[in-house]
C-alpha cells in the first residue's frame, strides 16, 4: 500500500494561482510550485497541475464560445464582470500576500528577538566564564605565590635549625672537654685530699711524740756538751 500523499491536488492547484498572481503573465512550473510547498513530489505535482490548466482552458474555451452565442450586450456585461472578478482576486491575492508576508516578517523579528536574547545570555555565561577562569588563575597564582615564600621561610627555618644543631654540638663538644677537666681536676683534688690526709696524720704523729722530733742546733750542742762529760 503506497504512502498518502502530503499535499491534496487542491493544495496544489492553489498554490499554483497564487504564484500566477503573484507573477501575472508568467508561466508557473511544477518545481516552483514544489518550491512554494516545500514538499511533494514533483511528476505528481506536474500531472495535477497541467490537468488543471487543461482544464482551465476547456473551460475559457467553452465560456468564449458561448459568449459568441449570446448577445453582443451580455457579453459586453461578461466580459467586464470576468474582468472585475480576475482584478478583485488579483487584489486579493497581493492582499493574501501581504498578510503572509507580513506574517513571516514578524516571526522573523520574534526569531530574531529570540536569537539576540539567546546570545545576550551565552556572551553573559561566557563572560561570567571567563572572569571564573580568571578568578581561579589570580588564586592560583596567589598560592604558588604563597607556596614559594613557604618553601622559602621552610628554607630559612632549616638553615636556622642547621646553626643551631651546629652550635649545640658545639656545646656539647666544649661541655665534653669540660667535663673531662673537671674529672682530672676531681682525680688531682682526690690526690691533693690523699696528701692532705698524710700531712695531718703525720703531723699529728709528731704532734704526739715530741722526742721523735728533729733536734735544733741548742740540742745539737747540748747533746755534744753531754758526750765530752761522760
Amino acid at each position: 500500500m503506497g504512502r498518502n500523499a502530503i499535499f491534496t491536488e487542491t493544495d496544489i492547484v492553489q498554490a499554483g494561482q497564487y504564484l500566477e498572481a503573484l507573477h501575472p503573465g508568467k508561466t508557473v512550473s511544477p518545481g516552483q510550485i514544489r518550491d512554494h510547498l516545500d514538499g511533494g513530489n514533483v511528476g505528481r505535482i506536474r500531472e495535477i497541475w497541467e490537468r488543471h490548466l487543461k482544464q482551465r482552458a476547456e473551460a475559457a474555451d467553452r465560456a468564449r464560445a458561448a459568449r459568441i452565442s449570446l448577445p453582443s450586450e451580455l457579453r459586453t456585461y461578461l466580459v467586464a464582470e470576468e474582468k472585475s472578478f480576475t482584478e478583485r482576486i488579483d487584489e486579493l491575492c497581493g492582499k493574501v500576500f501581504d498578510i503572509a508576508k507580513k506574517a513571516v516578517q514578524a516571526e522573523r523579528a520574534e526569531e530574531e528577538v529570540r536569537l539576540r536574547v539567546e546570545i545576550d545570555t551565552l556572551t553573559r555565561k561566557l563572560q561570567e566564564a571567563d572572569d571564573e577562569n580568571d578568578a581561579s588563575f589570580e588564586s592560583q597564582e596567589a598560592a604558588e605565590t604563597r607556596l614559594a615564600e613557604v618553601k622559602t621561610e621552610n628554607g630559612e627555618e632549616r638553615r636556622r635549625a642547621d646553626r643551631a644543631e651546629a652550635q649545640l654540638e658545639a656545646i656539647k663538644s666544649i661541655l665534653a672537654d669540660k667535663n673531662d677537666e673537671l674529672v682530672a681536676a676531681q682525680a688531682e683534688n682526690g690526690k691533693l685530699l690523699e696528701r692532705a690526709v698524710r700531712a695531718e696524720a703525720e703531723l699529728n704523729n709528731v704532734s704526739s711524740h715530741p722526742a721523735s722530733r728533729r733536734p735544733g742546733p741548742d740540742a745539737a750542742h747540748t747533746g755534744r756538751v753531754r758526750g765530752s762529760l761522760g
